[in-house]
């Protein structure tokens, strides 16, 4: 095993510094946020930022690294508390709380769930909502509280903890999902999100800024007193958990809670009520009871859609290994038992041929015929279980031959059309797409009693259309969702990013729609088969 180089230990020497760094930054400007989003007459903050930074830092970094970033901290917690003018005894107090609550939080999270993929399954979830969301802020608050009561930085200890509590949750439910979907797939996340799923983004985003203006902020709403309108983000944020997940939503959250927030503090908006202290409770209790189911929504999309990528590529793997099967049974079929036919046929005409004067034998003739059809046949089977010429041909042209034969073997005819095809198509593609074509028209030959057939074949928008149709007596929809070869076409075309249109009524023919994506893949529920 080679032994790591000086090079690369700087490297990551140079990594963790960078790493530590901008904890100790982030954290320095969450705690100057948390302070300027708490009111003058209140002791705690409304929503607490730096804890859940440090928490999101500890999911994200190696165990061995908590210790450097707790130390690292240390110089930002004192500097932004004092600059603030909050005493000595009570910042150092915090400090224990604050670092306490992350550690306290990571290390939970840790023994329940898996750090890796937190926010990618229903268990990480529900570890997070447990054990950082809830637990640790609840512990901790208990000491926070005591420290401001002690300290004599604040009063009345249960009204301090229960807004250190909810602050706090908040600012979990709200920082932690963002930081740690972002920070495990760093660039990456960046780079696979195509251009739409930003500017899907960013209309989300804008419209989300929007409304919790005209929510919190507007004086001539707040002055209306329609207390529903606190519910007119809710569409935005679970827009956002259905598109973009716990990350999407966080984000949403933060944007709502920061805006709702300041409103708050000036007075204004939905939440206020009879004092500052009841003002603050009914909105960070809102935004947690609507956060939490959200949150753990987003991550049964998310889950559902990583089961759904891994039964689409397991089908595929299936599939493929089920045609390279064909593919050797066929090869076999042709190569050993066809030759093999082939010579005893070339054998039966040289018996033939030194027959004796008055002829050859009957029963070489029926022997030698028998031997033909069986060849004849071999060669059929081999070439229906493989289609050797879509390697030799093409699509293009192998599908030209599949309508030509058939077409010269039944009485339908089939016109075949093509239009705009890219070069260099994958070869599962195109293997996907004949055996559609090859399983559409023999059950327009088995069942449509048709008399005319089209296969067209074209790329449009990044995709590519196959369409088959006929003229036959068609069928409803029932029996269309329960043929057993309709179903392997769609088990086929989900294995490689497409889908299945039928277009079908009783007496008016039969159109079907197969359609595969050039290039990545896109979401599970964009590729579901409809029946119209």
């Amino acid at each position: 095993m080679p032994l790591p180089s000086a090079s690369t230990d700087r490297r990551s020497l140079w990594k963790d510094a960078a790493a530590t760094a901008a904890v100790a930054l982030s954290y320095f400007v969450g705690t100057r946020i948390g302070f300027a989003l708490t009111a003058g007459d209140m002791p705690i903050a409304t929503f607490w930022p730096p804890n859940a930074i440090l928490l999101a830092a500890f999911l994200l970094a190696p165990v061995r690294l908590w210790w450097v970033f707790l130390l690292a901290l240390i110089p930002a917690h004192l500097l932004a508390q004092l600059q603030s003018g909050v005493p000595a005894a009570t910042s150092l107090g915090w400090l224990v709380g604050n670092c306490g609550e992350a550690l306290l939080g990571a290390t939970l999270i840790a023994k329940v769930g898996r750090r890796p993929g937190l926010f990618q399954s229903m268990q990480g979830v529900t570890a997070f909502l447990l054990c950082g969301f809830m637990l640790a802020p609840l512990v901790t608050s208990f000491l926070d509280a005591a420290i401001v009561v002690g300290t004599n930085w604040g009063s009345d200890y249960w009204d301090l903890w229960t807004t250190r509590l909810l602050s706090n949750m908040l600012a979990q439910l709200t920082i932690v999902p963002l930081i740690v979907a972002v920070g495990q797939r760093g660039w990456a996340w960046i780079r696979e999100r195509p251009r739409q799923a930003w500017l899907e983004a960013a209309a989300i985003g804008a419209v989300v800024m929007l409304v919790s203006v005209l929510v919190f902020r507007a004086e001539y709403l707040s002055r209306s007193n329609i207390p529903a309108l606190i519910y007119l983000p809710l569409p935005l944020l679970l827009w956002a958990s259905i598109r973009f997940g716990p990350a999407g939503l966080s984000a949403t959250l933060l944007v709502i809670a920061v805006v709702s927030i300041e409103s708050l503090m000036n007075g204004r908006g939905p939440f206020i009520s009879t004092s500052p202290a009841a003002s603050v409770l009914s909105m960070q209790v809102f935004l947690c009871m609507i956060g939490v189911p959200l949150l753990l929504l987003a991550a049964l999309i998310v889950e559902r859609r990583r089961t759904e990528v891994s039964l689409r590529d397991t089908s595929r793997k299936l599939i493929d290994a089920q045609e390279r099967e064909r593919k050797r049974i066929a090869r076999e079929l042709h190569d050993d038992i066809g030759q093999t036919l082939a010579l005893a046929e070339i054998e039966i005409d040289r018996m033939m041929a030194h027959a004796p004067d008055q002829g050859p034998d009957v029963r070489l003739n029926a022997l030698r015929d028998q031997m033909t059809m069986v060849s004849q046949g071999i060669w059929e089977l081999s070439h229906g279980l493989y289609p050797s010429n879509l390697e030799i041909l093409g699509l293009v042209n192998a599908l030209h031959r599949l309508c030509t034969d058939l077409s010269d073997g039944t009485r339908l005819h089939v016109q075949c059309d093509k239009r705009e095809i890219p070069e260099d198509l994958p070869p599962d593609v195109s293997l996907c797409l004949y055996r559609v074509a090859q399983e559409a028209l023999r059950n327009i030959v088995r069942h449509s009693h048709a008399t005319n057939a089209s296969v067209q074949l074209r790329g449009e928008d990044g995709r590519l259309l196959l369409q088959v149709a006929d003229d036959g007596v068609g069928f409803d929809q029932a029996r269309a969702a329960t043929g057993v070869g309709l179903a392997s076409m769609r088990e086929r075309l989900n294995a490689v990013n497409g889908g299945l249109d039928i277009h079908s009524k009783p007496g008016r023919g039969t159109r079907l729609d197969a359609w595969i994506v050039l290039g990545p893949s896109p979401a599970p529920s964009d590729t579901e088969p409809t029946i119209h």
